[in-house]
């Protein structure tokens, strides 16, 4: 994801630059800012996210994503949660893509999800929809 990520990084923070009025314009408080994608896309969001809140700690930074495979490490993935309040995976509980890389094998692949899970439609709960109370709750989801 962080080769895909650096290969489009550059023009998307040409246009947020354009948008907020110019260079160093961006970097102002008050401004907030959406990432969001699906699948790839949102792993990519996330990466943007990342970059965003570090860069621009007093602007709000927000991430949604869709169907968005584990993006990173654990150390990514405590690292993203500790920088990016703001932040929701939206997930088909039965979407296999979403569980990708498998964790199961965390000495050999450590991949880890970052950010709140949101199932829709979510069988285990009266209301249809099951949203995590922190970060830490839905690692191995």
């Amino acid at each position: 994801f962080k080769e895909a990520y650096l290969s489009v990084r550059r023009p998307l923070l040409q246009l947020l630059h354009t948008a907020a009025g110019g260079e160093g314009k961006l970097a102002e408080e008050g401004w907030e800012v959406l990432c969001t994608g699906h699948s790839m896309g949102g792993s990519l969001a996330m990466l943007l996210s990342h970059e965003l809140s570090e860069a621009l700690p007093r602007n709000r930074i927000s991430m949604y994503s869709y169907g968005q495979p584990r993006t990173g490490n654990s150390a990514f993935a405590a690292r993203y949660d500790r920088a990016n309040g703001d932040s929701f995976r939206i997930v088909n509980e039965w979407d296999v893509i979403a569980r990708f890389p498998r964790a199961q094998n965390a000495s050999v692949f450590d991949y880890e999800h970052a950010a709140r899970t949101v199932l829709p439609n979510y069988l285990g709960c009266d209301e249809g929809i099951w949203v995590s109370t922190s970060h830490i709750n839905h690692r191995r989801h």
